[in-house]
């Protein structure tokens, strides 16, 4: 019945949680770098292959979330990376952000990913797959410089492996963006508080909502 499916789903994203977790608390400070692409954008075969060559040649620990019919691809990957990396099938991303395991995301670039590694100074390895998302990661090297990118290779489609290898270790490596991050983490803490810039502007937004409903 949709009940027992329903519990069925709960169930598993539990454990998914519980697994993840645990194993991040068994992970050095700031060592593991978290892979997730949200729920809509969706890779090809090729450049899951070539991520996952990149990954296991950088020798970094890793929590990937892939979904069933891709991992069902990564069967000898899997295997030689066990001892430093998990693979699941969801993870509660804000929380895996904020473990203190946690040191790089590469991630799509999507806004809400953005903005939640921003609040826990992780640094971001940026493979956008929208064009918007190409915006933010031009935002995210080049403007706040939180990250590096792979969008230029990503684009000509000359990504490789060894490149990918290469940004993981300059990102989980670099002292000057993590010290920026820890700036930015600030700076976002303020913007939400009263008084702040983005608590202001939300502010503005509903008094105009509000008379736009008392005009009607």
């Amino acid at each position: 019945t949709p009940l027992e499916n329903n519990a069925t789903i709960r169930a598993n994203l539990f454990c998914e949680e519980i697994e993840s977790l645990n194993w991040l608390d068994k992970q050095a400070q700031s060592s593991v770098i978290y892979i997730s692409f949200g729920s809509v954008a969706s890779l090809t075969q090729d450049q899951i292959q070539v991520l996952a060559l990149g990954i296991e040649s950088s020798k970094q620990p890793f929590l990937w979330v892939l979904r069933d019919s891709i991992i069902d691809t990564l069967e000898g990957f899997i295997e030689r990376t066990s001892a430093r990396g998990l693979i699941i099938k969801w993870a509660p991303q804000a929380r895996v952000l904020s473990h203190p395991s946690v040191g790089g995301f590469l991630t799509h670039c999507g806004w809400n990913s953005v903005l939640e590694s921003i609040d826990v100074d992780v640094l971001m390895l940026c493979f956008p797959v929208f064009e918007v998302q190409h915006l933010n990661a031009l935002l995210i090297e080049n403007v706040w410089k939180l990250g590096v990118s792979l969008s230029k290779g990503l684009n000509d489609g000359g990504i490789v492996g060894h490149e990918v290898e290469k940004a993981i270790i300059s990102l989980m490596k670099s002292e000057d963006i993590k010290e920026r991050a820890s700036r930015w983490k600030v700076r976002s803490h303020r913007a939400i508080q009263q008084g702040g810039t983005s608590n202001i502007a939300m502010e503005s937004i509903i008094l105009d909502l509000m008379k736009g409903v008392t005009m009607m």
